[in-house]
């Protein structure tokens, strides 16, 4: 957290202990956000601690638990936004079927192959996936925790069907793992002819 407005949201909810609705920003480059600066769908989250942080940073951590929301209209800017969310009805899946389970293993094994190519993933992350064992917990884990863009984040988010979130949760996984492939290849080839040379 940088912005002033934005810390004295956090620290009044904290203090009350009130839940918080949580938007993502459009483009981080506009200083005071309104409505149309915001994506519409986003979580209602509880603040568990404030950090301070060198630099006059403040690091939130937050658990998002309830329903997702729809951002219906912001009513005061000052002296944080304050606005008016709807909840968002999801669409679950039966997690005693065959196609879930295959889903879910295709999950695991898609993030695990991920988290060990991949350069930008911390090996302790490996523990956490596999020993998840709540599918939608374990689908919301991945979709909020992997570094995927944030565009893709919202796209993830904005499925109200868990099926269609872990069918396109899986493209991206399929993706990465593909990309991340290619960059040890790369890498490999490199080194090899580091070594020739």
């Amino acid at each position: 957290i940088g912005r002033s407005s934005t810390l004295k949201l956090v620290n009044a909810a904290y203090k009350k202990k009130h839940p918080i609705a949580v938007m993502s920003q459009i483009s981080s480059d506009t200083d005071d956000p309104g409505y149309h600066d915001l994506y519409h769908v986003g979580v209602i989250a509880r603040i568990l601690r404030i950090f301070d942080m060198p630099g006059g940073n403040t690091t939130v951590v937050m658990q998002s638990y309830g329903p997702k929301v729809h951002l219906d209209s912001i009513t005061r800017m000052q002296p944080y936004l304050q606005g008016m969310v709807t909840p968002i009805e999801e669409t679950l899946i039966n997690e005693h079927t065959e196609e879930f389970k295959a889903l879910m293993d295709t999950c695991k094994e898609l993030a695990g192959k991920y988290i060990e190519m991949s350069d930008r993933m911390a090996p302790d992350m490996a523990f956490a996936v596999k020993n998840l064992d709540h599918g939608v917990i374990l689908v919301n884990y991945i979709c909020s925790n992997f570094p995927f863009a944030s565009s893709e984040k919202i796209q993830l988010l904005q499925h109200n069907d868990l099926k269609e979130r872990i069918y396109h949760l899986i493209q991206i996984l399929n993706r990465e793992v593909r990309l991340a492939a290619i960059k040890q290849s790369i890498q490999m080839r490199t080194r090899e002819d580091i070594d020739r040379q």
